[in-house]
């Protein structure tokens, strides 16, 4: 990597490198709301900050200011651009962001939903939530109500929640509107590299690791965590004990 490109500017590639970091950690925590939440949080944060850092940056060489407001109108006009960089402000001056959230709870053989009901999940609630709270309910009916297959000892069907995660008015996952929009304000600083007449190959400026929510929206379940948290039920244990359980299951034994 080219040290003087690096360090001409130095703060707004070091943003982007950190948008990028927020995704990993979106895509780590995507079963776990709260986490989740925070890294786009986060990332709506960052990212937004890169073109102004930039700005700062290089404000003092001859013709840049010009050239570069055309730039950030091209930028500011892209619909994503547009709604993440309003997404940020309500973070930051208004209220917290509210995403939407549902879910599917059903049963895989290991590639995507067999069985499953599609249910509606609150962005405020890990996907644990879906599948404790319907032990429970299966625990405390006086019927057989297990249609999915949630508590049948199959091993070739395991139980899962495939979640999903949205924010108005786009259709895709949360996790690759973040790709684009880093996609996007990656082209910003190549346009700017090659404006300066450097080389942008000697950065880092596109996205070569796999960024989808397609490879982590399922979460499988054991059919021995499903057994545990069954018997601390008839122990009579709370919502709140189960579902701190269930994690220290899902993130001690992966499936």
């Amino acid at each position: 990597m080219s040290e003087s490109v690096r360090g001409i500017i130095f703060s707004a590639y070091d943003r982007l490198e950190e948008a990028h970091w927020n995704i990993h950690q979106m895509e780590y925590n995507y079963h776990d709301s709260d986490a989740f939440r925070y890294s786009l949080n986060s990332f709506l944060r960052v990212i937004k900050e890169v073109p102004q850092i930039l700005q700062m940056e290089l404000q003092s060489r001859d013709g840049f200011t010009g050239w570069y407001k055309e730039q950030r109108k091209v930028i500011n006009e892209v619909p994503l651009i547009k709604s993440l960089f309003k997404q940020r402000d309500i973070v930051v001056h208004q209220s917290i962001l509210k995403p939407n959230s549902s879910a599917t709870l059903g049963i895989t053989e290991g590639r995507g939903i067999k069985l499953g009901l599609n249910l509606p999940l609150n962005p405020f609630q890990d996907s644990d939530f879906l599948m404790v709270n319907y032990l429970l309910t299966e625990a405390n009916s006086d019927r057989d109500s297990d249609v999915l297959g949630i508590l049948s000892d199959d091993e070739d069907q395991l139980p899962c929640i495939e979640r999903y995660w949205r924010l108005a008015p786009f259709e895709e996952d949360i996790l690759e509107l973040t790709v684009q929009a880093w996609e996007t304000i990656a082209s910003l600083i190549r346009n700017t590299i090659i404006w300066l007449d450097e080389d942008p190959s000697q950065l880092r400026l596109s996205i070569d690791c796999i960024h989808t929510s397609s490879s982590v929206a399922l979460l499988i379940y054991k059919r021995e965590w499903i057994e545990v948290i069954n018997a601390e039920i008839n122990n009579g244990k709370d919502i709140n004990e189960l579902l701190y359980l269930m994690k220290v299951l899902r993130n001690t034994y992966q499936v």
